[in-house]
């Protein structure tokens, strides 16, 4: 019996997302291919989980990467457009939202991993997150660490084997940030932060 209740939508879409290796949202015919209805009866579904703030949708137009949620949602109306034609869309995807996750996710899995549990709970990767400038002086000051920096960005790897696996941080890009007194500090994609900057 193929169950194609609120709650079984829900839960394909969750499972999907927390399953994914990059945390994906999970495209509309999958997601009709996993509980085994069409259109209709699935877009019915998600268009009261958007209205409950439960899921959200992204598709190419909210995003050229509708697969991640990069940016965050648009309002709940337009998302709501996005389901109004007659035929399933190409390239849409489905998302649990934060009001969801935070009832589901177990927090333990990223007990040393903060970050990542932010992505996790539905934070957008490109959701930043601050930090003193203090952080950059231990790896700009250690043999062991690569630091670039041209002002705008930057970047930290590890050019040293003889480091303890808690200590190969691998920092793609990061920029500034400032306060609103212009104090400025390091900026940090969600996306990017891997381990904590702190040494």
């Amino acid at each position: 019996m193929v169950d194609g209740s609120p709650e079984k939508v829900l839960s394909v879409v969750t499972d999907f997302y927390l399953g994914s290796h990059d945390f994906n949202g999970i495209p509309i015919w999958n997601l009709q291919k996993e509980i085994n209805q069409d259109w209709s009866f699935v877009r019915d579904i998600i268009r009261r989980l958007v209205k409950e703030e439960l899921v959200g949708v992204i598709d190419e137009d909210t995003d050229l990467n509708p697969h991640i949620i990069r940016w965050g949602f648009e309002p709940t109306h337009i998302q709501i457009s996005k389901l109004e034609k007659d035929l399933p869309p190409t390239h849409l995807c489905i998302y649990p939202r934060p009001k969801h996750l935070e009832k589901v996710v177990d927090r333990t899995k990223y007990n040393h991993e903060p970050y990542k549990l932010r992505l996790a709970l539905g934070d957008a990767k490109l959701a930043y997150r601050s930090f003193d400038l203090s952080v950059l002086e231990f790896y700009r000051n250690d043999p062991r660490y690569r630091y670039e920096n041209d002002d705008i960005q930057g970047r930290i790897y590890y050019v040293s084997e003889d480091l303890a696996d808690r200590d190969k941080v691998l920092l793609e890009t990061f920029g500034f940030s400032y306060d609103d007194n212009f104090n400025r500090a390091v900026a940090v994609f969600l996306e990017f932060v891997g381990y904590s900057l702190i040494p």
